[in-house]
C-alpha cells in the first residue's frame, strides 16, 4: 500500500509539473537589461506592460522590449528596466 501512495503521489507531481509549461518565465538580470524566455500562456502584451511586476519590479517598467517566438509560441525577449 506504501508503494502504491508513493507512484501515486509521483504521478500527481508530474503531472501537475507538465502543466505549468505555458507558464513558466525565466529571466537573467544584468547590469545593462535582461533576457529570458517565456512560455506560451505569456502574451506579449503581458510582457509589454510588465505583467505582475515579473520582468521589472520596484516601480521600473520595461523598455527596448524585443520578442521573438517560435513556431510553439515560446517567446524568446530581451528589454530594459528604466523608472517610470
Amino acid at each position: 500500500m506504501k508503494r502504491f501512495a508513493i507512484a501515486i503521489l509521483l504521478m500527481s507531481s508530474a503531472a501537475a509539473m507538465a502543466g505549468t509549461k505555458d507558464n513558466k518565465l525565466t529571466i537573467d538580470h544584468r547590469a545593462d537589461g535582461f533576457k529570458g524566455k517565456a512560455g506560451a500562456g505569456w502574451t506579449d502584451k503581458d510582457l509589454q506592460k510588465n505583467a505582475f511586476g515579473a520582468l521589472c519590479s520596484d516601480g521600473l517598467k520595461v523598455a527596448d522590449l524585443q520578442i521573438q517566438r517560435n513556431k510553439k509560441g515560446v517567446a524568446k525577449f530581451t528589454g530594459k528596466c528604466v523608472p517610470q
